[in-house]
């Protein structure tokens, strides 16, 4: 790192803190480097061992945590042990415990980072060739009629 530059993420065992100035292709790298680290971790691979079918993975995350986007101006990117502890998270910590979980089970993984016009602002895990979105704006802005329908997409494979 240059003397003087400011450093894009800061790490503590279970989260990472990314800088609102991080591009979206900083943004991608993040998540698959901590998707990655995660798959690696006794909490993902005790769920993974015990699932039976990945397809019930995502519905059953849904159902026990509360998605809330980030409001503070930084990308906070939590481990999935974290995201499971807190209850709480956003499209990035679901596609982050997502990959991991079907990466630790040996399925093919991508990150899938999508702009809907205004810019990239979604992300949601693609597995096996399926798309698993925890439906953005139906979670974030329930009274607000989006066209999802993408016109940009980027892609990190796990």
């Amino acid at each position: 790192m240059r003397s003087g530059s400011k450093q894009k993420w800061v790490h503590d065992a279970t989260l990472h803190r990314l800088a609102s100035s991080a591009s979206p292709s900083e943004v991608l790298e993040a998540m698959r480097t901590i998707a990655r680290q995660a798959q690696l971790t006794p909490f993902v691979q005790i769920v993974a061992s015990g699932v039976n079918s990945f397809e019930n993975v995502p519905a059953a995350l849904f159902k026990c945590v509360k998605f809330l986007p980030d409001t503070n101006g930084e990308q906070i990117m939590q481990f999935p042990n974290r995201l499971y502890r807190m209850k709480e998270g956003n499209c990035v910590d679901y596609t982050i415990f997502i990959c991991s979980i079907a990466a630790a089970m040996g399925l093919p993984t991508i990150i899938r980072m999508v702009n809907y016009g205004g810019g990239f602002e979604h992300v949601y895990p693609v597995v096996n060739g399926q798309v698993y979105d925890l439906n953005y704006w139906q979670a974030y802005r329930p009274g607000e009629k989006k066209s999802l329908p993408f016109v940009e997409k980027m892609e990190k494979i796990v």
